[in-house]
């Protein structure tokens, strides 16, 4: 080819826009959902970016989203399948769903129940529901002297080691004292920083 003609094929290319990038599928089905079950899922995932649906919570049961979306329950259930797919759900437990976050950790499990003390102080059953930055990672019961702080700071340092969390993070987590039978709230125990 002469020299005239590879710089009019150089000039050619210039002013054509560049090919766009190739979207991911889910990438896609987020931007255009075009079945009902995407739908349903984009909505959800929606929730959960806004701070509606926060790390550690339950998902809609499939029931629920069928009503108020209006669509079948088999295209609830897919819709759910979708956004485990997509990490935006996690199977916790049996048959449980919930939003993926920094904090959804495995069951913690029960601590064995302790003897009364050396000094002579005896304790009572409590449940216990331990979270962190107020995300629920823990849910158990255990015998302690609801009158000792030192009791209840080791109960909850036992509990935030189990979640994996280290001994100077005790003070992002809060544990809530109930009797096993009754759903009332008694107190809110959270560490000092100083005798954490």
């Amino acid at each position: 080819m002469s020299e005239a003609d590879q710089r009019a094929a150089k000039g050619l290319g210039a002013g054509v826009p560049e090919r766009p990038a190739e979207m991911d599928e889910n990438d896609r089905i987020k931007a255009e959902p075009r079945y009902p079950y995407q739908v349903v899922a984009t909505m959800v995932a929606s929730d959960v970016a806004d701070g509606m649906l926060p790390p550690g919570s339950l998902a809609p049961p499939a029931a629920e989203l069928a009503n108020r979306h209006g669509v079948s329950l088999a295209t609830a259930k897919r819709s759910l399948v979708l956004l485990t797919e997509w990490g935006t759900l996690a199977r916790h437990g049996r048959n449980e769903l919930r939003v993926v976050g920094p904090a959804l950790l495995p069951p913690v499990p029960l601590v064995p129940v302790a003897p009364p003390s050396a000094e002579g102080r005896t304790g009572r059953l409590l449940a216990l529901t331990v979270r962190r930055r107020g995300i629920e990672v823990a849910r158990f019961s255990t015998v302690a002297d609801l009158d000792s702080a030192s009791e209840l700071h080791e109960v909850l340092a036992a509990a935030v080691a189990r979640a994996g969390g280290a001994p100077e993070e005790i003070t992002d987590y809060e544990m809530d004292v109930r009797l096993p039978a009754e759903p009332a709230l008694m107190l809110t125990f959270v560490a000092s920083p100083r005798t954490g």
